[in-house]
């Protein structure tokens, strides 16, 4: 029900990103693409306890529209 431009709040469980227009791009379907820095806030700081590396190839993430 999204719309290239719609604009919407991506949310995890560490964090929200509010204000951001949907853009389409080829990708699987049940996947979400987001650039770093920005989406640093939506990757938990918890570490993998063997190669001491970010969680952040995996986030689950909700994307809600904002109201026009």
């Amino acid at each position: 029900g999204l719309f290239e431009g719609d604009a919407v709040s991506v949310i995890s469980q560490s964090g929200m990103l509010q204000g951001l227009k949907v853009q389409r791009y080829e990708l699987t379907p049940g996947n979400v693409l987001a650039y770093y820095p920005e989406a640093n806030v939506l990757v938990s700081r918890q570490r993998d306890p063997r190669s001491q590396t970010p969680h952040f190839k995996s986030v689950p993430v909700q994307i809600r529209p904002l109201p026009n």
